[in-house]
């Protein structure tokens, strides 16, 4: 169960190339890992899991009204480090779709099609004009200290799981070049508060730092008052022990606006390494400037 937004880049004729950036929930009930009684599923190990999606499509429009496409997907499924074990899902997803449009959307294609202008035209004409917009964000969530589940089940043989809060701050600047895309930077400080206890459990004699600072380059999508927003980040200082020889990290955060609150959000935030290694989900609030 996830919110998506469903994008073209472009289209010649009745072909289009677009992207699908995915974000919400995902759900099993059954055969989870457990140490004793089903020690073999260490993939799933919590009932509730972040599901994301990332993929390109192709659509051919064979009328006004029905189209066929082809498409390639990237998911993820995790908890989010919320439960140990939990080695997570990654795969990709090739398929195919017959889709049939709603007719007011044919319609206004045809509009489209007639009144089509200039690049700058198409902005302006309904109010838009391109401008930068400044978020803040804090962001805070719930993760299981892996270290700590590692010792134990290397002392019991039965790991024990404790959770901790973990929390992000963020200050992005990004340049709204159209109504549905933005593109920008962002400054991201990561709080780790139970490093003395990563750092107990680990063996390795080490002192871990709490905070991680690093930038990130961003790209949003949006769609009315919901947006989802993915970003590449590079750290430039961490020591929080949570992973070996971090460099680069991966973000995806899906938010809802409040135009009527001075455009606050609330939104949900998973955070990855290499791409497919989640390291947490948090839930977030911000405002925009």
């Amino acid at each position: 169960m996830y919110g998506y937004i469903d994008r073209p880049w472009f289209r010649v004729g009745g072909f289009s190339l677009g992207y699908t950036a995915g974000w919400g929930l995902g759900f099993c009930f059954n055969n989870l890992y457990d140490q004793v009684t089903n020690p073999w599923n260490i993939m799933i190990s919590f009932p509730v899991n972040a599901h994301a999606t990332l993929g390109l499509q192709s659509r051919y429009a064979i009328s006004d009204r029905y189209d066929v496409g082809l498409g390639l997907w990237f998911n993820h499924y995790s908890n989010g480090a919320i439960n140990f074990q939990n080695k997570g899902y990654n795969g990709f997803e090739l398929g195919m779709s017959v889709g049939r449009k709603d007719p007011r959307y044919a319609a206004a294609r045809r509009v489209e099609k007639l009144n089509k202008k200039s690049g700058a035209d198409r902005n302006f004409k309904d109010g838009f004009r391109p401008h930068f917009q400044f978020d803040v964000q804090a962001s805070a969530g719930v993760m299981a200290v892996e270290a700590y589940f590692d010792h134990t089940q290397e002392l019991t043989g039965i790991g024990e799981n404790i959770r901790k809060m973990k929390y992000a701050f963020d200050a992005d600047c990004l340049y709204k070049y159209c109504r549905t895309h933005a593109s920008g930077v962002g400054v991201d400080l990561f709080v780790t508060p139970f490093c003395d206890i990563i750092a107990a459990s680990d063996g390795r004699g080490e002192t871990y730092d709490p905070v991680s600072v690093g930038v990130s380059a961003l790209h949003e999508f949006s769609f009315h008052d919901l947006s989802v927003m993915v970003g590449v980040g590079r750290y430039l200082y961490d020591n929080d022990g949570l992973a070996r020889n971090k460099i680069l990290y991966q973000l995806v955060n899906m938010k809802y606006h409040f135009p009527q609150f001075n455009d606050l959000y609330v939104g949900m935030v998973l955070k990855a390494h290499k791409f497919m290694a989640a390291e947490c989900v948090q839930y977030c609030v911000g405002i925009r400037f």
